[in-house]
């Protein structure tokens, strides 16, 4: 595993990146090592949770966190208000009474909904990236910039 820094002008913003493979068993460590809370929610897409879900949720529970999958859709269009809605609602059910991290496991769909959803939910949520295409390492899990589509009535 490969470690970098991004350094922004505020030292304290700076965050890691870690580079590597078949690094989902170092989960655990990692998220301990960033001190986030027990609780994790993790937005992704139906294939990714269908083949990673296990893994990722035994090596969490090994390590006492608790996870919640939130699947959404991979499309361009979950990127709606209508979807970040229905996630920060999902969210707020499942943070009742809890600390909670943000993940985003997925690719550059899924990295801009969580991204998004944990800036407006509550100040201060550990946002965690976890990029699975080569577009969503290189730019949208890169930087901060989190959006989502609004259309506007004509």
């Amino acid at each position: 595993m490969k470690k970098l820094e991004v350094k922004l002008v505020s030292e304290k913003r700076n965050y890691p990146i870690v580079i590597g493979e078949n690094i989902l068993g170092y989960l655990p460590k990692y998220f301990a090592s960033l001190k986030l809370p027990k609780d994790i929610f993790i937005v992704t897409n139906t294939h990714i949770r269908n083949q990673y879900a296990h893994v990722v949720k035994q090596a969490l529970r090994n390590k006492d966190f608790t996870v919640q999958f939130y699947p959404a859709i991979d499309s361009e269009k979950a990127k709606s208000i209508t979807s970040a809605v229905k996630l920060v609602e999902a969210l707020a059910e499942y943070a009742k009474h809890r600390k909670i991290a943000v993940v985003a496991f997925g690719g550059g769909v899924v990295g801009d909904l969580a991204s998004f959803i944990a800036s407006i939910y509550k100040r201060g949520v550990p946002l965690i990236q976890i990029p699975t295409t080569l577009l969503s390492q290189i730019d949208s899990s890169i930087g901060g910039k989190t959006a989502i589509d609004l259309k506007i009535a004509k």
